[in-house]
């Protein structure tokens, strides 16, 4: 849905009083967001430039003059989501880390699932994009992008059990790496379970099934 002439007036206000680059960042926020709603409705291929354009509230050209081409838009919702939304707001990993970032995570990742629904369906269908066969050929940069956001999380959880475990909070036979895929795996494989079937999955109880997981790589 466009905006009504009203709000764009109003935005168009605001961005007069704004510097050159303060509305470019502007700009391409809005048509992130716009080509995220379009993604979650229509998937990537159906997904245009002008559409988006529209979506977003400015020209059909804008998009393409800002990221040039398709597959850098996509880059960039990737990056924007994962930096912007995710990684930024999870724990620091560091000496202090431990189980409790853990768990944190667990809690975000599935409250983030049940209130921004669109959200999820957009990152779910970047990510399956990239999983194509040939995708390599004719997106080779997305795929590089969603490579790095897939296993940056997964660090991030991995960095947290070890330092529980060299502070004496988490056992000393676990593996951190593994530990670290089995519960990022099973955080994206019960969302993606949601997105398709909602009512398949009980997240009340499936939250304090990995959280007594979790709980489970305490020492004794």
């Amino acid at each position: 849905m466009t905006d009504s002439s009203a709000t764009v007036s109003a935005r168009k206000a605001v961005e007069g009083r704004q510097t050159q680059a303060e509305r470019r960042r502007l700009s391409e926020g809005r048509i992130i967001n716009a080509a995220l709603q379009v993604i979650a409705e229509r998937g990537v291929s159906r997904m245009t430039l002008a559409e988006v354009g529209e979506r977003a509230g400015y020209s059909r050209g804008l998009p393409a003059h800002l990221f040039g081409t398709k597959s850098n838009l996509l880059c960039e919702c990737m990056r924007r989501m994962d930096a912007d939304h995710w990684m930024n707001r999870l724990p620091e990993a560091g000496p202090v880390s431990g189980l409790k970032d853990l768990e944190a995570v667990v809690t975000r990742w599935l409250y983030e699932l049940e209130t921004r629904v669109d959200f999820t369906r957009a990152y779910y269908a970047l990510i399956q994009e990239a999983n194509c066969e040939g995708v390599n050929d004719y997106w080779p940069e997305l795929c590089a992008v969603v490579r790095e956001v897939v296993t940056g999380g997964q660090q991030r959880y991995a960095d947290y059990i070890r330092a529980a475990m060299a502070r004496g909070e988490a056992r000393p036979d676990i593996d951190p790496e593994m530990e670290a895929v089995i519960l990022h795996t099973a955080l994206r494989g019960a969302g993606l379970q949601a997105m398709i079937r909602p009512d398949s999955v009980d997240l009340k109880r499936y939250q304090a099934a990995i959280l007594a997981k979790i709980d489970g790589l305490r020492a004794q």
